[in-house]
């Protein structure tokens, strides 16, 4: 019913007549990031091992007697390879050890799951999110090693969501809780408090049915900022990035929360600037138009002001120009994900757009 099919192009894999999800990690414990994958139609999950150099071997699966929801990976016996976590009608934990995985059975009904370190003691723990007729559960197990987990009374709250991200949004060393999907218009957030107690959920609009969600620095202010999609099928958003800063008091909002070096910002109209695509990665490319023949000098500059990048300085001529940025700085290095401004000086006239790098 289903085959990968290797070897059909180099370093492709294609999963034929199935749809599911993947996670990296190191489940041989190599140093080497190996590929875990689920099927959802086909009742089954399975992983490539990376040799090396970018070589994987042939793909091995495994069976279930359920559909699968969700995959996550992490190390949850602390032996320094990473173990697999499946979601469904079941949860289960499979062991990763030398000799191959054994199977552990922790819970039940779970959409959702995710490894992390909850309560910040050093070792992981498992999230499960269920959903349904309108409300959502959260439900901790906590682990105690040795494959001992204690599953904690859920807590509920009264939205339908499906999809469960964690992140550390207040700076705190505790992962917070971050809930979206199935017919909603934003996403809920559960700060960590400690001691596996959780605060009440705050809502932020993030677009009609807003699915999958991830979190990083954007703007460089130490804060973790959320970027938000919405499902492809659901109007008027069909398929938007929605973008949220962090300004560090638990609110998020629509602009960085870093200012720039005002000697950075000129505005004028003699020169028009734009770049495509925007959010752009790994390259974008900058359109500028001049009036007259002139010497040209095009940088790109951080929030912060600092420049990152000197793309060009030199006589070009009158009309419509473009260049290409690869997110790279002056020392050919990849910048990090969050926005940047670029500027073009020509004679006494300057213009400036900013643009955001999403890794």
């Amino acid at each position: 019913m289903f085959d990968f099919y290797d070897n059909l192009y180099e370093n492709h894999f294609f999963l034929n007549n199935g749809s599911g999800y993947f996670k990296i990690g190191d489940i041989d414990s190599d140093d080497d990031i190996d590929v875990i994958f689920y099927c959802n139609p086909f009742f089954f999950w399975g992983y490539i091992i990376n040799s090396g150099l970018g070589q994987y071997s042939n793909p091995v699966y495994y069976n279930l007697e359920y559909p699968p929801t969700d995959i996550d990976v992490g190390d949850l016996n602390a032996d320094g390879r990473d173990d697999i976590v499946i979601s469904g009608q079941e949860v289960e934990i499979y062991f990763s050890y030398e000799s191959g995985f054994d199977c552990y059975q922790l819970g039940y009904q779970e959409l959702s799951v995710r490894i992390t370190d909850v309560d910040s003691d050093g070792d992981n723990d498992v999230i499960g999110l269920a959903s349904a007729l309108g409300a959502t559960m959260i439900t901790i197990y906590e682990n105690f090693g040795n494959s001992n987990f204690y599953e904690h009374d859920p807590f509920y709250f009264q939205s339908d969501t499906g999809y469960l991200q964690v992140s550390d949004l207040n700076n705190d060393s505790l992962p917070d809780l971050i809930c979206s999907g199935c017919y909603n218009d934003g996403i809920y957030i559960f700060y960590n408090n400690g001691d596996f107690d959780f605060s009440e959920p705050q809502f932020f609009y993030t677009g009609e049915d807003t699915r999958k969600v991830h979190c990083d620095d954007l703007d460089n202010n130490n804060y973790n900022d959320i970027i938000a999609l919405t499902h492809y099928t659901v109007a008027p958003d069909y398929g938007k990035l929605h973008i949220l800063f962090n300004d560090g008091t638990g609110n998020f909002v629509e602009e960085p929360q870093v200012g720039t070096n005002e000697e950075c910002i000129i505005d004028n109209n003699q020169c028009k600037l734009t770049n495509y695509p925007n959010p752009f990665n790994p390259t974008t490319t900058i359109s500028f138009s001049l009036q007259t023949e002139s010497k040209v000098s095009i940088a790109i500059y951080n929030v912060k002001g600092q420049q990152v990048k000197h793309l060009i300085n030199e006589k070009r001529t009158a009309g419509l120009h473009t260049i290409e940025w690869n997110g790279k700085d002056n020392n050919n290095k990849s910048v990090s994900s969050g926005i940047y401004y670029y500027k073009i000086s020509s004679g006494k006239d300057s213009a400036i757009n900013k643009m955001l790098l999403l890794k």
